[in-house]
């Protein structure tokens, strides 16, 4: 069945709005009821407001104990049944026949009368003579329809040709705005790439200035080890001389003087200290040297892993640019 909402205001004008069709499960009482309660909630229609229902003679429809309005009127008090008009005089032209599966629901709220019109077709029938049928009177006659129909195409010819206008003007600005888009993503590439650049060459300065400086650690290496040797070399002949020098003082019957050997001893004595000093001072200046090359090989250990970090985020960076441009990466 289908729904139509019929208005009137103060202007006693009637408008008619068709808002839907619903479904009916079944042909009895309790389905028709349910049907229209379903229209009604589903339209938000106020039905506290609702005053009267209108219906034909039929027990279905107007049955005092189990009937359509007797249903509706259980849940909706203020509602009042009456008869319709319309289906009297159907039923008394007895041509009911030609109206069958009709039902007519009117329902009256308030200041503001609404009707739902529920039927198979759109025509209101009424008998009128000889088996006439009277069209509703606010059909509009064909030309009227015609002119109707030419000014809708004239209003569509016009958004048309609007449209047509409006793409025209914004394609300029499009390719202005494709152009900009892409000129800011090639700097944006040409960026990462001079980046990739930088990081690359200075990537390549630390490695060759880490391995001068594993050259240098080697040097110092082989210089301490060389160092220590001499070093070591000199101790037997310093504690010869000491071992000297002590037996010549405590002999038996030394004299009271310092001969040549004497000065001889305490001489090379001397000159074997100063060189073992010179070879301590010189091993110690070695060591701190070595000392300070290691301290710089780590730091330029940790720059490099920080230029290799960021060098790879800049080449995943410019990869996945050109894979979400679609361009091939010159």
């Amino acid at each position: 069945m289908y729904n139509v909402i019929k208005l009137f205001e103060n202007s006693k004008t009637i408008r008619e709005e068709f808002i839907g069709f619903s479904a009916l499960q079944t042909l009895d009482a309790v389905g028709i009821a349910t049907s229209i309660l379903t229209s009604v909630e589903k339209y938000c229609l106020d039905m506290n407001k609702l005053v009267g229902l209108g219906f034909d003679g039929c027990s279905v429809m107007a049955g005092k104990e189990n009937g359509v309005q007797k249903i509706i009127c259980d849940k909706y008090s203020k509602a009042t049944f009456f008869h319709s008009s319309v289906f009297s005089s159907l039923k008394a032209s007895r041509r009911e026949d030609e109206f069958l599966n009709i039902f007519r629901v009117t329902a009256y709220f308030g200041h503001l009368v609404t009707m739902w019109s529920i039927d198979r077709s759109t025509l209101y029938a009424s008998h009128c003579g000889a088996g006439s049928l009277v069209m509703r009177n606010d059909f509009n006659t064909y030309e009227k329809w015609l002119q109707q129909c030419i000014n809708i195409k004239q209003t569509i010819e016009n958004e048309l040709i609007s449209s047509s206008k409006l793409r025209e003007t914004m394609f300029v600005p499009q390719n202005k705005t494709i152009n900009d888009l892409l000129a800011q993503n090639d700097k944006v590439n040409y960026g990462l790439r001079r980046r990739i650049y930088d990081t690359e060459r200075i990537k390549n300065e630390l490695e060759w200035q880490k391995w001068n400086m594993l050259t240098d650690k080697d040097k110092f290496l082989k210089e301490i080890e060389k160092l220590e040797n001499a070093l070591y070399r000199k101790l037997n002949p310093k504690m010869l001389v000491e071992t000297r020098c002590e037996e010549r003082l405590y002999r038996a019957g030394v004299e009271m003087c310092l001969d040549k050997t004497t000065t001889g001893l305490h001489k090379e004595q001397f000159e074997l200290d100063n060189t073992i000093k010179m070879l301590n001072d010189k091993l110690n200046k070695t060591k701190a040297l070595h000392n300070i090359l290691i301290e710089q090989i780590n730091v330029l250990d940790e720059e490099l892993k920080n230029k290799t970090h960021a060098l790879d985020v800049d080449q995943k960076c410019l990869q996945y640019r050109v894979q979400l441009d679609g361009r091939s990466c010159s």
